[in-house]
């Protein structure tokens, strides 16, 4: 299978995945992440019908999960080797089945975030999630736990709106110790609500349809969307983006109960930093900003070069850092 790759001029927002509900296909934008010499690169891939479930709500109204018990899989001409994805009973990209309820002498993780959580372009087990969880059992020596578990609730194209909601319908049950929730520069500037109004409007101008495989179609969509998107900043403001988001972080904050590490990517804008660490003064002892991960865009090694996405070695990059981060910072308290 071939990927088709579009570029288009240098913008400041950074979009990684986005689902199309009217055309059921996922469009990723990549707009000049390693610096501004380069061109931005969209990539769009079609995603079968049957992969994703929308479940609208009274405030989301294109809210949508993975299929539960399902498989997915990624093999394009530019990765080494065929990815599949691992979609267990709870629309989790896991292979095993988490009870709710957690047994004693257990730690217990929860992973939020989008494709980069999710581990788009890996197979299931070579996520960092998966590597963390693998680490921790393999290397942490503790009395006062004997088992570690690390769940992702990482979706492709999730915003953090979505992202919110997903640990509200998905990961709050699991009780979790911890929450490492995985933002990045894009991450506030994208709202697939807004986003996803527009583009419908954008469709039926461009007559986008559904045929997954025409390049002319994927081209109409890629224009949908960057219409789409340029309307909603023009439209919203930053002000208004920005403080939507705070918002939406800070609902969260208040909801939930457990110790929250927000882990932000190397070359987060200094302005969103700047929102999570007013957070972690404001709520000691429960918020955490972990703003030392490796920068993997400055090793070519650690990423694919068609789509910016890390792939095996870099999930293991970034697994390596949050062990270090929880096993340094004392998160996991032993006897």
């Amino acid at each position: 299978m071939h990927g088709r790759i579009f570029t288009m001029k240098k913008s400041s927002l950074f979009i990684p995945a986005i689902i199309i509900s009217s055309q059921l296909m996922i469009i990723w934008i990549i707009l000049g992440l390693i610096s501004s010499s380069k061109t931005a690169q969209m990539y769009i891939n079609p995603i079968s019908k049957d992969k994703i479930v929308i479940t609208p709500n009274n405030e989301l109204k294109y809210f949508y999960e993975p299929v539960a018990n399902s498989w997915d899989s990624a093999n394009y001409d530019w990765m080494p080797s065929k990815a599949i994805n691992r979609l267990n009973s709870d629309t989790l990209n896991e292979f095993e089945e988490y009870q709710v309820y957690k047994k004693s002498r257990t730690f217990r993780i929860v992973a939020l975030g989008d494709s980069f959580t999710y581990g788009l372009y890996v197979n299931t087990r070579d996520n960092w999630v998966e590597q963390l969880e693998m680490k921790m059992n393999q290397d942490v020596s503790c009395s006062t736990y004997n088992k570690y578990e690390a769940i992702n609730l990482g979706v492709h194209g999730y915003d953090i709106e979505y992202t919110s909601e997903r640990f509200l319908v998905r990961g709050e049950k699991y009780a979790p110790d911890v929450i490492i929730w995985y933002l990045k520069n894009d991450d506030f500037g994208q709202i697939n609500e807004y986003i996803f109004e527009k583009e419908r409007d954008y469709a039926k101008t461009f007559g986008t349809s559904d045929e997954e495989n025409d390049v002319q179609d994927k081209e109409k969509i890629f224009f949908s969307w960057e219409n789409a998107i340029n309307n909603v900043w023009k439209d919203k403001g930053k002000e208004h983006i920005i403080q939507y988001q705070t918002n939406i972080l800070r609902d969260f904050i208040y909801r939930t109960d457990s110790k929250i590490i927000f882990m932000v990517s190397a070359r987060i804008n200094s302005e969103f930093e700047n929102i999570l660490l007013n957070f972690q003064e404001d709520y000691r002892n429960k918020i955490f900003v972990f703003n030392t991960l490796t920068d993997l865009y400055s090793d070519e090694s650690l990423y694919f070069q068609n789509d910016l996405h890390p792939n095996k070695a870099g999930h293991a990059v970034i697994a390596n850092d949050v062990f270090t981060y929880l096993t340094q910072q004392d998160f996991i308290e032993c006897n």
